[in-house]
């Protein structure tokens, strides 16, 4: 997982962090890069206005500060929020609690983070847009999610005609099988109206 920490340093050296299964990578800067290949930003509160004028920002955002502003952080869009003074080791919890997600698996637990999948069956790699579609789908765990609001998610909500979501949902049960190490797990469902849910129970958030 790469993290860009802008206008701040913390007490480790730059680079990857062995942490088990769910590495870290830092890059620190002064001034984000937007549209870098970056999974986490992590900025002042101060900079947060500046997201309006981010087009199609995709990764999402943790903001530090004084502890009167965290609600307007959590107002204005950002994911999380760290009060000064904070270290590595909460930024890398925080993380892992927004990123890791656990699922019931028929033959074991099946984890996902944003660079795939791991379990019984080993390791599948996930693209962004299957990642996020599994995010959307637990975040909804209790209820259908739309077809409509996938396509958004995935940039075909004007496409005519467009399969993207479900060539996506198609690869996501296939993957998750895989990881399983089950070829009958179906862990996604369709719901009424055309909709997708996740029926398998999450396990936990790390």
């Amino acid at each position: 997982m790469t993290i860009e920490i802008v206008g701040t340093r913390i007490n480790d050296p730059d680079g990857k962090e062995p942490s088990g299964s769910f590495p870290f990578f830092y890059a620190r800067t002064e001034n984000p890069s937007w549209n870098a290949d970056v999974d986490l930003f992590v900025i002042p509160v101060g900079m947060i206005a500046e997201l309006d004028s981010v087009p199609g920002l995709d990764a999402p955002v943790f903001a530090y500060g004084k502890a009167e502003s965290l609600e307007y952080a959590f107002a204005s869009g950002c994911m999380d929020y760290l009060r000064e003074p904070w270290t590595r080791e909460e930024l890398e919890s925080r993380a892992r609690a927004r990123f890791l997600i656990a699922l019931r698996g028929v033959s074991g637990r099946v984890q996902a983070t944003p660079d795939g999948l791991s379990g019984p069956g080993g390791k599948v790699p996930l693209t962004t847009g299957e990642w996020k579609t599994l995010r959307l789908l637990l975040a909804n765990r209790t209820n259908s999610v739309p077809r409509d609001a996938i396509a958004r998610l995935l940039g075909a909500a004007t496409e005519t005609g467009s399969r993207a979501v479900e060539m996506t949902i198609s690869r996501l049960r296939r993957k998750l099988r895989t990881a399983a190490g089950s070829p009958s797990w179906r862990a996604i469902r369709c719901g009424r109206k055309r909709g997708y849910r996740l029926v398998e129970q999450v396990v936990d958030n790390f």
